[in-house]
């Protein structure tokens, strides 16, 4: 933020302008978790808004992912697989079925939480890679 005026009496003023920094992913990796949580449960809170035929097709699925969204675990290998599932069974509603808003929405809100599960958990092999390249060989 720049100042608006300059002062006209015997006085002055030191001015330090920092650019904001943006964190690193690294550093928001708590973050990130939160985020595809929170991208999973709006997915799920859209379920009711469903057609009773749509929200039987994909009753498996939804019931997968509110098991992770209800433990607060969405970073294991087996959460990103219903994930999938559920995005794969949306998907094929779509293509089959008249499409419906609340769906493309549900399938956003997932795709979103997997991308982010599985970002956050690149990155956390990345660091454990670098890592044990940084360790001393013995």
């Amino acid at each position: 933020m720049y100042p608006m005026t300059v002062p006209t009496q015997n006085s002055h003023r030191v001015v330090l302008l920092t650019p904001e920094r943006k964190l690193s992913e690294t550093t928001r990796l708590a973050d990130m978790t939160a985020d595809a949580l929170d991208h999973a449960r709006e997915a799920l809170s859209l379920t009711p808004g469903l057609e009773p035929d749509t929200q039987a097709a994909l009753r498996a699925e939804l019931r997968a992912v509110e098991r992770h969204v209800t433990g607060r675990r969405i970073l294991s290998d087996v959460a990103r697989a219903d994930l999938s599932a559920f995005i794969e069974a949306a998907r094929y509603l779509l293509d089959t079925q008249s499409p419906e808003e609340i769906l493309g929405t549900m399938l956003q809100a997932i795709g979103e939480a997997y991308d982010r599960s599985l970002r956050v958990t690149d990155l956390i092999a990345a660091e454990a890679e670098i890592a044990a390249l940084r360790a001393p060989q013995s």
